[in-house]
């Protein structure tokens, strides 16, 4: 039988708060860029995926996240950036608390996506990382959607 299951506004907004909440709680929020192989899921580990880049804050604080409806977003007041600190090809980020280590888990609260230029969850103005050189992101929405809104 098909499920007739709808969200709410009111709950989708609910759980993206919840998002901030529990990254807030583990030590902020950060973005990694990783190289190599995509774990399977977001409770995986890294494994042999190489860290190219941690995207903070100015002065390295944790980024800010803000709920507008069913959308979750960067605030657009606070700059992301941070800079390559191996070179390679961006396949892969999560969004992730500061304190994430990035062995596999399934209480971490955790994003992951993919990165590319183009139709990509996190797109990159470059997808060859150089040491050392900036990785802006000018913006970052994510909208949650497990069953229908009604």
């Amino acid at each position: 039988m098909a499920s007739s299951l709808t969200l709410s506004t009111g709950l989708t907004a609910a759980q993206l708060q919840g998002m901030v909440t529990a990254l807030t709680n583990e030590g902020g929020t950060e973005i990694r860029i990783y190289g190599g192989s995509t774990p399977s899921s977001a409770n995986a580990g890294v494994g042999s995926a190489v860290l190219l880049a941690t995207v903070k804050g100015p002065t390295s604080e944790a980024l800010t996240l803000q709920v507008t409806g069913t959308v979750l977003e960067k605030d657009p007041l606070q700059v992301w950036t941070g800079n390559y600190i191996a070179a390679g090809t961006p396949t892969f980020f999560r969004l992730c608390a500061a304190n994430d280590m990035g062995d596999a888990s399934t209480t971490m609260p955790r994003l992951q996506g993919t990165v590319g230029r183009v139709d990509s969850d996190l797109n990159l103005s470059s997808i060859e990382a150089v040491v050392d050189q900036p990785v802006p992101i000018k913006e970052f929405i994510y909208s949650f959607r497990e069953a229908v809104q009604g």
